[in-house]
């Protein structure tokens, strides 16, 4: 019996042992295989410019864009672009890059014309309005711009008013309702299941945790929900009635109705033209002649020098600047302490912050930092945290902040120390105010049965306790700690903002705002987009505004061993693309940059790109350099 389970527990070990070791080889292996292939394909080629580069447009070219996915506020990371290069995947769109590409077709004497394909765009109104304002750029350059669409919404019309031309597929759907904010409220139901949410808070129209308490929305809820949507409809109107050339009561009768038939929309001048995208073609056609048509995500590979009118002018230009360049640093999500914070892909991780803002102070080449902000706030303590590293930031340099989707509460307090601030239109912001909720389970011994007891010394125990109500006490005190960080909040506010504390409380008390209205209020100095923001920074580092600069943007330190081998992903990441730390702090080289590379005849090219301080990225296919 003994020596069956010896057999037993060897043919079992031998088992697993195969089986580790087999998962063992295709963790190593299969990175490595996947960069052979690369190397094979042609991508390290392309890297270095040899065989394999994409191809440039001929002659009389027209670009064709299937715009379909979601518009993106942060810079894609290193192993999503090795992914999407290889496999031919492309997950989504960042702005810059659709802006360069734009641009440099604009200015491209071979490209004649541009026809978009929509049929499923995502993003945030802050995002549409960047991306009109580069397709409105192109379209100065009196080149067709013909858009076909398979529906219509508020925003993919107003993205698509910058267009010649709007083409709607037969059984399209339209529906233009404008800006609609719907608030849901469920306090009753909360208390019939024996919750009760203890709220408190510094501003009145800081609402944030009001549906937890009440059914229906407070006075001061309405008239400031009822004013963004009047300033927000009033922009799209106005937008879309000078891209349509159509008068502004014509354009807001549409959003009156809000639902249209194909045909309807025809007949009330909201589409061009029913049809599919050869119709958009032949529309393009019909206004000037091409003889070749070109995939636009294609020629963005062939725009990674930046966009200028030739390739003499951005060798030059770049050279007589490659001492200065203009730092970009991206703050998109909620606020947290550090990154173990929170489970969101997108989120704003104050340790990390610190240091790219650190690195952007002692950053000699950087003679000013643009903040890109897309945050609807988050902890307090971490967003103080980040102001005073701003603050002490645009005390050394120019510290421009460029605001996108949302810049409110914690995303308005730590944009409020930069030197300037530009705002989209359709930007959320202001905020400017604190709350705090705290759930009480007290009715749940009486309906379920299920009681909670607190042991400790503390004299708050009712508070600490989920099966008890706080004290009148226990509420003044937290309404106290609130009341000192609103202080603190508007005390900044109007340090960075130079206003008098009483005029910052004036217009906070947590009042959300639009782009357009925190400009007239003073809380923003400009509207605008990220271009807007690096033109600024350009002026106020004494920087010649028509010039281009390298835009520098931080990296972090190499993973260690240990961080390679948290997962799979994050092994084939160190080995294709990075580095590990030795003993002695030095780092090993990627696969890419030994055998493989070593072998290609750029090498050298391709070194000195690595160390280019204009590189931002390096990853098959092309090179992403971007210039302001």
């Amino acid at each position: 019996m003994l020596s069956k389970l010896k057999n037993a527990f060897r043919i079992l070990l031998k088992f697993f042992r195969g089986y580790f070791m087999t998962i063992g080889i295709l963790v190593t292996v299969t990175p490595l295989l996947i960069a052979w292939l690369a190397a094979r394909s042609g991508t390290l080629a392309m890297l270095s410019g040899h065989a394999g580069s994409p191809p440039r447009p001929s002659k009389d070219t027209r670009l064709e864009w299937a715009l379909d996915g979601e518009l993106l506020e942060r810079s894609p990371d290193f192993s999503s672009r090795f992914f999407e290069q290889f496999f031919r995947r492309q997950s989504g769109f960042y702005l810059p890059e659709v802006r360069r590409g734009l641009k440099a077709a604009a200015a491209d004497k071979n490209v004649k014309s541009l026809v978009l394909n929509i049929y499923d765009l995502q993003g945030s109104q802050a995002e549409f309005e960047e991306l009109r304002r580069a397709l409105l750029d192109f379209r100065s350059s009196n080149k067709p711009l013909h858009v076909h669409v398979a529906s219509l919404d508020d925003k993919l019309l107003y993205l698509t008013s910058a267009a010649d031309s709007i083409t709607l597929v037969p059984a399209g759907e339209i529906s233009l309702t404008g800006p609609v904010f719907t608030l849901a409220y469920f306090g009753d139901a909360l208390r019939k299941l024996g919750v009760t949410v203890e709220v408190s808070r510094h501003g009145k129209y800081k609402s944030a945790f009001e549906p937890f308490v009440s059914n229906h929305p407070s006075p001061e809820t309405l008239e400031m929900y009822q004013s963004m949507e009047l300033s927000l409809s009033g922009h799209l109107t106005t937008a879309i009635a000078e891209g349509r050339k159509l008068p502004k009561a014509q354009v807001a009768a549409w959003f009156k109705k809000s639902i249209f038939t194909p045909g309807e929309a025809l007949t009330a001048g909201i589409v061009d033209a029913l049809g599919y995208t050869g119709d958009a073609i032949d529309r393009i056609e019909e206004a000037v002649e091409t003889d070749e048509e070109m995939d636009f995500s294609d020629y963005m590979l062939t725009t990674a020098d930046g966009p200028t009118t030739s390739k003499k002018t951005r060798k030059s230009e770049a050279k007589e600047s490659s001492k200065d360049g203009l730092a970009l640093i991206e703050a998109i999500g909620e606020i947290h302490m550090t990154a173990s914070g929170s489970s969101a892909q997108d989120a704003i991780a104050a340790d990390d912050l610190v240091k790219e803002l650190r690195w952007a102070a002692s950053e000699e080449k950087a003679k000013a930092v643009v903040l890109r902000i897309s945050s609807p706030g988050g902890s307090a303590t971490a967003s103080d945290i980040i102001w005073r590293e701003v603050r002490a930031l645009a005390e050394e340099k120019p510290v421009i902040v460029s605001m996108g989707a949302y810049a409110a509460s914690g995303g308005y307090y730590i944009a409020a120390p930069a030197s300037w601030i530009v705002a989209e239109p359709s930007t959320i912001t202001g905020s400017i105010g604190v709350i705090g909720m705290q759930i009480k389970l007290d009715q749940f011994e009486k309906k379920y049965g299920i009681s909670f007891h607190t042991v400790t010394s503390s004299d708050r125990a009712k508070f600490l306790n989920p099966g008890t109500t706080s004290t009148p006490e226990d509420k003044a005190l937290l309404a106290r700690s609130i009341d000192d960080v609103y202080q603190t909040f508007i005390g900044k506010v109007a340090e960075g903002r130079e206003m008098k504390v009483e005029d910052v409380d004036r217009l906070a008390q947590g009042r959300v705002y639009t782009g357009i209205q925190g400009e007239a209020l003073g809380l923003v100095d400009e509207l605008g987009g990220l271009p807007d923001a690096f033109r600024t920074a350009k002026e106020l580092a004494g920087l010649d505004v028509d010039a281009l600069y390298p835009v520098l943007r931080y990296e972090p330190d190499h993973p260690s061993l240990s961080d390679c081998l948290t997962s799979p992903f994050n092994m084939m990441e160190c080995l294709l693309f990075g580095g590990t730390k030795s003993g002695k702090g030095t780092f090993s080289t990627s696969l890419f940059a030994t055998p493989a590379a070593k072998a290609a005849t750029g090498l050298d090219r391709l070194k000195r790109l690595v160390e280019h301080d204009r590189i931002l990225a390096i990853w098959p296919g092309w090179v992403a350099s971007y210039f302001f």
